[in-house]
């Protein structure tokens, strides 16, 4: 009844308009109708007030009935009816009193995304419109070719029914994904050939088992639509499960829309919710001007497509190139043309924007009103300006701190008096936990924290009344992916996740299942293979000292250069986003000459102490790109003692658009000063430790710190130890038994790498 035409204009909802496209679009500040929306609650299903069994009013302490909804819920549910109209009339259909296509006869849809309100809407008893619906974010991988997925047939036109997109998409020539016949398991499915082997085309498919992907299926997270086979134009929408986004979540990336970087919001990188976007997809064609790590292409699948940010990353990667913070858009290898066409940005018909990833950051706040009520506020952090112009990029209207007027209501906790407690201008914002913004409202920070709810297992009757979020069918699922650990007594069942789908950005790897390797740049040298540090420029003295766990390295009248440690790891999944590494060094300044020659350090000059770099690896290995990453911490230069060995130590933490499976990173020590004859820069390794979390409470040390002897003209060479791991996460190679002591080493030392011009030498100094 409530689709029925005639119930929408009697109510007036149809065409029911959301308070943002009313003021965006028409700057008029008009509120949704709630007529139905009042008359749904008071004259069709829970009246005014709550009753007992018997039909009486159930009573408050103070002896008053206790009404059944209240003004916010009207204005809520207000918000749930905008976007719906009658649909065009079917080849049937007969009303000459009606206008020439409206359609009476059928229930009336969401025709339009602009006049929808997007925003989340609270129901009755401290419920949210969506409870108990499964996150989308939580879709298994290819959910497209799962048990229960749905296709609809279109017949020959790509015009989408259930879906929004461009007014004119039947009619482009939009880059379509087509199925296989030959191999496609989903085309046997959406085909259904009959004896004769003739697809009979049934107007609904649903799955009845999870289906094997085939070709580029393997290569999306979802599909649109298919086209059923090359050349014949018949298609199939895919209706995916209900499912809901939360307003808030973790790790929010800045999404962007437009060519130029016009226009930035946030978005879930774990939902499908941008298109792909990826730098460094270079060739020969294509213009120098467009050879930055900041222009990214669109190489989609098919157009439209849209996919998570690890999935962006995850086919970036796989193409040669990276993610990157994206400053514009062009085609940068030949055939991505359909999908560059497909961007648009636009501040007024929100609706229209496309969004792309970008690896920025973006975070999450609120606007609270002094009525309590709530509007999302996006924060994106606009590192690039828009391309061609120093303007700083505009963000999205309807989440913009200046611009938003879409305020809904939540429900607050209480005080012992019944009134909610939330952050107003009386009472500081919160006692100063948020900020006061335009002398009216406050502005918070949000931050989504996931706690457990059950510390034993549940009854039924708990887990619908304390659990909002559902979860979809296990079934659904790769049988590795989760594992029964227990079934209740009336039927509940607890499982736990015990792999990741999205294998790309695991939730949790075992840290002790990782391996790393201290690797060199290049395991064919000309002057042998010694795996560990690169010693750039020369002369290089690099010393694995027969003591301890640990070497050391000497850089020698040194005008520029660095000491380098690559470190890679033989686990894809091992590093991981939030993880921190913790790094602690060792360094000397001397005179070899005169060793009673003090060499200070003066941490305020960019030319007197040595430096730390780290780089993160990006690309192919063909196509490698080292690019600088700010460390958080480095400790010790302020405090440098000359003559002293001085600590350095830092963490870095695995950021966000660190993805597998190039997991490389590298530790430089500069120069950092300009060395006088006999001056020297000694390092010492002293650890490299991977935590899960966090900043570890102190550095790694080494037992044993080596007096210093001056180089030999003619040094001798002895075997002597590797590099003992200082973790479990770590491992280096054991050094060669049959190692060949001589000043071009054709055999391997492991652990530590010089590499220049000159001729490398290895020392013992017999301490």
């Amino acid at each position: 009844v409530a689709f029925n035409p005639g119930m929408g204009e009697m109510l007036t909802f149809i065409r029911n308009k959301a308070r943002s496209y009313s003021w965006h679009v028409h700057k008029k500040l008009e509120h949704p109708d709630e007529n139905f929306a009042r008359e749904l609650m008071q004259l069709f299903t829970i009246g005014l007030v709550e009753l007992n069994s018997d039909g009486t009013p159930i009573l408050d302490r103070l002896g008053n009935a206790i009404k059944t909804y209240k003004s916010e819920d009207i204005v809520s549910f207000a918000r749930s009816w905008t976007g719906f109209d009658v649909t065009y009339r079917r080849g049937n259909y007969e009303d000459i009193n009606d206008p020439p296509h409206w359609n009476h006869l059928d229930p009336m849809e969401i025709t339009s995304i602009a006049w929808r309100d997007w925003f989340p809407k609270r129901g009755l008893n401290s419920k949210f419109i969506g409870d108990r619906y499964p996150l989308c974010e939580d879709l298994p991988k290819r959910h497209f070719l799962r048990k229960n997925a749905k296709y609809r047939l279109l017949g020959g036109s790509s015009e989408l029914k259930w879906q929004n997109n461009d007014a004119n998409w039947d009619t482009i020539g939009a880059k379509r994904f087509t199925l296989n016949p030959a191999t496609s398991s989903l085309y046997q499915r959406l085909c259904a050939p009959d004896e004769n082997g003739a697809c009979t085309y049934p107007s609904i498919v649903t799955l009845d088992e999870n289906l094997n992907c085939d070709g580029a299926e393997c290569n999306i997270d979802t599909i649109r639509e298919v086209e059923i086979a090359p050349g014949v134009h018949v298609f199939y929408e895919y209706l995916r499960l209900p499912c809901v986004h939360l307003a808030f979540y973790e790790d929010a990336k800045k999404l962007s829309a437009g060519s130029n970087n016009e226009m930035n919001m946030c978005g879930n990188p774990k939902s499908q919710s941008g298109t792909e976007a990826c730098c460094g997809l270079h060739n020969e064609v294509v213009e120098a001007r467009f050879r930055n790590d900041d222009i990214a292409d669109r190489p989609c699948e098919y157009l439209g497509e849209r996919l998570t940010y690890w999935s962006n990353a995850e086919r970036c990667y796989a193409l040669g190139g990276f993610p990157c913070d994206v400053a514009g858009l062009e085609e940068l290898s030949i055939g991505n043309q359909d999908c560059l066409s497909h961007t648009k940005w636009d501040n007024k018909w929100l609706q229209k924007n496309i969004w792309h990833w970008t690896t920025g950051s973006c975070d999450l706040d609120v606007l609270v009103d002094s009525n309590g009520l709530l509007a999302i506020v996006h924060k994106p952090h606009k590192t690039k300006p828009e391309r061609n112009s120093a303007r700083e990029p505009r963000t999205a209207a309807h989440v913009d701190k200046d611009n938003t007027i879409n305020y809904f209501s939540v429900y607050w906790e209480k005080d012992g008096t019944g009134e909610e407690k939330y952050p107003m201008k009386d009472n500081n914002c919160g006692q100063n936990a948020c900020t006061l913004i335009d002398n009216e409202n406050c502005l918070c920070s949000v931050q989504v924290a996931e706690t457990a709810v059950f510390t034993e297992m549940p009854t039924k009757k708990q887990v619908l009344s304390k659990l909002s979020i559902g979860a979809f069918p296990v079934e659904m699922f790769d049988t590795d992916v989760y594992d029964l650990v227990e079934t209740g007594t009336d039927g509940v069942e607890a499982y736990q996740k015990i792999s990741p789908e999205q294998s790309f950005h695991p939730s949790s790897i075992p840290i002790s299942d990782c391996e790393f390797d201290f690797l060199g740049w290049n395991a064919d040298l000309e002057k042998g293979t010694l795996s560990g540090w690169d010693g750039h420029d020369n002369p290089i003295y690099l010393y694995e000292p027969g003591y301890g766990n640990t070497g050391y390295a000497v850089m020698m009248n040194q005008t520029s250069g660095a000491i380098t440690h690559d470190i890679t790891s033989n686990a894809n999944n091992c590093l991981v986003s939030g993880m921190t590494l913790s790094f602690s060094f060792k360094v000397k300044l001397l005179n070899f000459t005169d060793q009673s020659i003090l060499i200070d350090c003066n941490p305020s000059s960019h030319s007197s102490c040595p430096e730390v770099r780290l780089q993160l690896q990006y690309g192919s290995n063909d196509r490698k790109q080292w690019k600088d990453v700010s460390v958080s911490n480095i400790y010790g230069i302020s405090d440098w003692v000359p003559g002293e060995w001085n600590t350095f130590f830092g963490h870095w933490t695995i950021p966000n658009d660190w993805v597998p499976p190039y997991p490389m990173f590298r530790v430089d020590f500069l120069s950092g000063r300009t060395y006088s004859d006999g001056e020297v820069m000694m390092l010492i390794d002293d650890g490299i430790v991977l935590v899960s979390s966090g900043e570890p409470s102190q550095s790694p040390s080494v037992s044993t710190v080596p007096t210093v002897e001056a180089p030999s003209d003619s040094p001798s060479m002895t075997v002597s130890p590797s590099l003992v791991p200082t973790s479990t996460c770590f491992q280096s190679y054991p050094p060669d038994s049959n190692l060949i002591s001589n000043s071009n080493f054709d055999s391997g030392l492991s652990s530590w790498k010089a590499w220049g011009d000159s001729t490398l030498s290895l020392y013992e100094p017999g301490y």
